[in-house]
């Protein structure tokens, strides 16, 4: 059995059998990507012009234009991925790094300056910074050479880039995807938000489709998956595609967003899954008594507690050049306040407020060849708020209706505080 991608309106991924593969046209992927030498695949589509340092990668490209990223070891690929990337779509790339580090209004100007605001409230790239250590030294790795494909990009293109690029940290992938994973958490809060007159970052997000087939009720006998994901073509939601291929197995391709290392809903050769997001409530807004003597204390049960503040200063371009905007933001014991009416405050939690090792489980989904394999990478619960679909060539297929739910105390109905249908 082959595992094969067709891109049309939507993003299919299918199994077929291998008595199918002679009738397949000569211009699908199937053909451009069967396993002959990279020089044979170099001489017949061509080199992009990559410049990669002793070799480390080889970047083909399809008829499509999507990038086959070959290379001795997974570190080399996540070079070449990098680098490809930055051919495609750096600018965009380095504004959703800029997002989730709450310096976009540096470059947009004040349109994004709720944005910056927002992932500077939350401390998404301040998060990732001091729990960098906590991935592991292989994801580490993994995540500081695709930044390294990216520097050589910018390196070589220096003179011609915009003066506001600058070089990429691995810290700042890390907090990309916790910041897009947050923008996801957040609109599970949304009926909370809209009772105290305020709305979600970015607006309500469209309902993706995925459907998977089993063996037993497909014509060819194996399992067909079928994904159509469904995001605004905006900053951080667009995808790119890929194909990862390397001496030590990783052999992946699929979707990502612009300024990840991995494959986010793809396939390999055993496997295939996709993604959409559910009504999991994994977000919480809290209603917090001010003292009315002092409204920079807040009453904690029994106690009155400080509510903690920090002022930060962020840069907002404009044709006068670039001007300082200063923030107050104020935080509690339940997290960042949102919004302060009268003499309460409202302050915000989710579950994916410290997690930091999104890429490390994504990487392990890549590389999964059972769906024991798979399960395992899910079951570190990086991805706080999605549906999940499964299907592999061994006929098994799997459904989860997946999320990092906070335990909550059972004394309080959160589903009706926060307005919705119990």
């Amino acid at each position: 059995m082959r595992w094969f991608i067709l891109v049309v309106f939507t993003i299919i991924f299918a199994a077929q059998s291998a008595a199918q593969e002679g009738a397949i046209n000569r211009d699908s992927l199937a053909v451009l990507l069967a396993e002959v030498p990279v020089d044979t695949l170099a001489a017949k589509l061509g080199d992009s012009l990559f410049s990669p340092p002793e070799g480390r990668a080889r970047i083909l490209r399809d008829a499509y234009g999507v990038p086959h990223i070959y290379g001795r070891t997974d570190v080399d690929v996540a070079f070449g991925f990098g680098y490809a990337q930055a051919e495609d779509h750096l600018l965009q790339m380095l504004k959703n790094f800029r997002q989730a580090r709450g310096r976009l209004a540096e470059v947009e100007g004040a349109s994004a300056l709720k944005l910056d605001e927002m992932a500077l409230r939350w401390r998404i790239h301040s998060v990732a910074g001091e729990r960098y250590g906590d991935i592991s030294e292989e994801t580490q790795q993994y995540i500081a050479a695709f930044v390294g494909g990216i520097n050589h990009y910018i390196e070589i293109h220096r003179q011609v880039l915009p003066q506001w690029v600058q070089d990429v940290r691995a810290v700042d992938v890390v907090a990309l995807a916790r910041w897009i994973l947050f923008l996801f958490a957040e609109q599970t809060g949304k009926s909370e938000l809209a009772h105290v007159g305020l709305a979600t970052t970015v607006p309500k997000l469209p309902g993706s489709n995925l459907w998977v087939v089993g063996a037993s009720r497909s014509d060819s006998g194996a399992p067909v998956l079928t994904m159509d994901v469904q995001l605004p073509y905006t900053t951080p939601f667009q995808l790119c595609e890929a194909h990862l291929i390397s001496n030590a197995g990783l052999d992946v391709m699929g979707a990502t967003f612009f300024g990840l290392p991995i494959i986010f809903v793809g396939h390999n050769n055993n496997i295939a899954w996709s993604i959409t997001t559910n009504d999991i409530d994994v977000f919480d807004l809290y209603e917090e008594r001010l003292d009315p003597i002092n409204p920079r204390r807040y009453f904690y049960g029994n106690e009155k507690r400080r509510v903690v503040s920090r002022h930060v200063k962020i840069g907002v371009h404009s044709k006068q050049g670039i001007r300082e905007v200063e923030r107050e933001l104020r935080y509690t014991d339940h997290g960042p306040v949102y919004k302060t009416i009268g003499n309460w405050a409202y302050a915000a939690r989710t579950s994916v407020e410290n997690r930091v090792d999104a890429i490390g489980q994504l990487l392990r989904m890549n590389r999964a060849v059972t769906l024991n394999d798979f399960q395992q990478a899910l079951s570190h619960l990086e991805l706080p708020v999605f549906n999940v679909i499964y299907g592999d060539v061994t006929g098994e297929i799997f459904y989860v209706f997946n999320g990092r739910c906070p335990v909550r105390s059972e004394d309080f109905d959160w589903r009706a505080r926060a307005g919705l249908d119990v």
